[in-house]
């Protein structure tokens, strides 16, 4: 939950919790709104569950059904579209992506530089956290300037106050002092709280036992709390609201439990000596619980109307603060848009106009192994198809799935499996982010159209059929990636290209079977043995767009060669940040490029030749 959803949740707790104080704020304990704001407190800094969110899809299937793990995990390529012998499945067309390009349309998206003005959310991040910074500062200002004049009180030596302190003991150790310049007592510090009492005058019984009530109930934690909700949540006026009613519960709470200890009939003179302390006082406290505060008046009035509480004015609160706090931890059951899909803390998000006309699948494994498998390990996250084409595919191959309708998979895969896939036949794959648990996520669609309408006989809706699967399409190609990370914060950007250099790198970095040695102008040739470290670090978030390889860049070079598959890289001292391999097809040059925009592939090179040389 983000903190304007918290911030929402506890402004409404706070508005039921001082709508319930102007009703009933004489029929009940006072105790129980300092517990009831604690509660609020706890609603605002703590991320519980606001509810159970579960995603509603307005049709998914009854059964998990499989994707075709051959279009997934090895498709096919074909240069020229054909028509099934069955039913009309028609397949690859020329806007379909090729294995040397991957998938276009996203690739492209993907090549766009990085927007160096800051995001919506990052410009409300900045400014919130600059407010709670402030605040803060104010709060910690105040707070030091007090403890290092209350630090100069001296030690109290009165007999009096020693039977006082005598008659009155706590778990915790405490200590009443005297400091001149304060109109009447107060209490500061948590662990060895002190009560401090005006220099050079007799203190109030009264005003002693009140501050005594903030000791033993650790009021000043309690206004710390109060003093950091505020902090956190500055932009939020529930939030301040809380802030001042709770410093003046606080109050109202100890002046009921000296009446209670006194007795009501001591009403008129505790009602005194709060007023001559108010006469006296003067200053802020924040942090301090001082007798007197800006409340007197509401304190006064609450004090001569007191009545000790019945057993079912406690039993009420009780139940209030009960159900309060449950209301506080479970907040109100939210129901998730029928647009937005869930899955392991991911949301992906379906064009309300096209909701009715998919499937969405969750969570489905992939477990492959073979000769031509490109995964051999992954999870989609989610898995997307047209609900008309699978259904005229049941109809055509009872029994079977042939993937038809698949338009798009999101796969998290481990780091090895990027690896494995890194070093196979790419097409149709591109991993565009990666998570803090250094997982993978893939956008994957078919190399093949899977679009099929009809049994061969009636084909009067193909044409309207055909527009919407391309819209379908054109949707998924355009907006679905950047629309999950936008809506999947938790998500690094992350970007890798699959041309034939990316493939024969990843080859040398991660096959223990290839060969490979180094050759450098100033080193000679080097045998790297085992360490592949500069490799990968080479490899990880490279882009490689393929160039005019008549531009290729004069100047020496650093020479990676694969003999036994007889392909030889030239990474490139000057001219740029430019790659040129050549192998069977001749040369191909290609410009490489890392999200940083700083890094070169030849600094890598040479860094690798260095510590290879010794």
């Amino acid at each position: 939950m983000n903190l304007v959803n918290m911030s929402l949740y506890g402004s409404a707790l706070i508005i039921i919790i001082a709508a319930l104080r102007a009703i009933a704020l004489k029929k009940l304990p006072k105790r129980l709104f300092v517990v009831l704001w604690i509660i609020a407190a706890a609603r605002l800094l703590i991320p519980f569950p606001a509810a159970l969110n579960v995603a509603l899809p307005a049709a998914s299937r009854a059964q998990s059904h499989s994707a075709a793990v051959s279009a997934e995990a090895a498709p096919e390529s074909a240069a020229e579209p054909s028509a099934a012998a069955s039913g009309s499945q028609v397949f690859l067309s020329d806007e379909t992506p090729s294995a040397e390009q991957g998938s276009a349309p996203l690739q492209a998206e993907a090549r766009k530089p990085e927007s160096k003005r800051l995001s919506r959310s990052e410009a409300l991040l900045l400014i919130w956290a600059a407010g709670a910074l402030m605040t803060s500062g104010f709060f910690i200002c105040v707070l030091l300037r007090s403890y290092r004049r209350f630090g100069k009180a001296e030690p109290l030596e009165d007999e009096k106050a020693k039977v006082w302190i005598t008659a009155h003991p706590l778990r915790r150790k405490y200590s009443v002092r005297q400091l001149g310049g304060i109109a009447s007592p107060l209490t500061y510090g948590v662990f060895r709280p002190v009560i401090l009492v005006p220099a050079g005058r007799e203190a109030d019984p009264y005003a002693l036992e009140h501050e005594y009530m903030h000791v033993r109930r650790f009021d000043a934690l309690f206004k710390l709390l109060l003093a950091l909700t505020a902090a956190v949540h500055w932009f939020n006026p529930a939030a301040w609201l809380m802030f001042v009613l709770g410093n003046r519960d606080a109050e109202l709470a100890c002046d009921e439990a000296v009446l209670r200890r006194a007795g009501a009939e001591k009403r008129g003179d505790y009602a005194r000596a709060l007023l001559a302390a108010e006469e006296k006082r003067g200053g802020i406290r924040v942090f301090c619980a001082p007798f007197g505060a800006n409340t007197t008046e509401e304190r006064i009035r609450e004090i001569m109307t007191f009545r000790k509480k019945t057993v079912l004015s406690i039993v009420l609160a009780c139940v209030l603060a009960i159900g309060l706090a449950a209301c506080a931890t479970t907040g109100a059951k939210t129901k998730t848009p029928g647009n937005i899909f869930e899955y392991d803390g991911f949301s992906l998000t379906v064009p309300e106009q096209y909701v009715d006309l998919l499937e969405i699948e969750t969570g489905s494994q992939i477990m492959q192994t073979g000769d031509t498998v490109m995964v051999t390990n992954a999870e989609r996250v989610f898995s997307v198809t047209e609900r008309a084409s699978r259904e005229a595919g049941e109809k055509l191959h009872p029994g079977e799935d042939w993937g038809d309708g698949w338009i798009f998979s999101i796969t998290r895969v481990s780091e090895d499996t990027l690896h494995e896939m890194l070093c196979s036949d790419m097409s149709g794959a591109q991993v565009f982010a990666r998570d803090k648990d250094g997982n993978y996520y893939m956008y994957l669609i078919p190399t093949d159209v899977r679009f099929l309408r009809g049994d061969g006989g009636d084909m009067s809706a193909y044409a309207t059929d055909l527009k919407q699967w391309e819209e379908l399409n054109e949707w998924a190609w355009k907006d679905v990636v950047p629309q999950f990370m936008q809506d999947n914060p938790q998500l690094e950007s992350y970007r890798r290209t699959y041309t034939m250099a990316d493939t024969y790198l990843a080859w040398a970095a991660y096959r223990s079977d290839v060969e490979y040695v180094l050759r450098s102008l100033d080193y000679g040739e080097l045998d790297p043995g085992a360490d592949k470290t500069y490799l990968e670090r080479l490899l990880d978030g490279i882009t490689l767009t393929s160039v005019d390889k008549s531009l290729t860049p004069d100047g020496e070079y650093i020479v990676l060669y694969l003999p036994k598959e007889d392909i030889r890289f030239d990474f490139f001292k000057a001219g740029g940040n430019y790659i040129r391999m050549t192998n069977y097809n001749g040369e191909s040059l290609y410009k490489a490029e890392y999200p940083d925009g700083k890094t070169e592939t030849l600094d890598i090179m040479e860094q690798w030749c260095r510590s290879l040389a010794g």
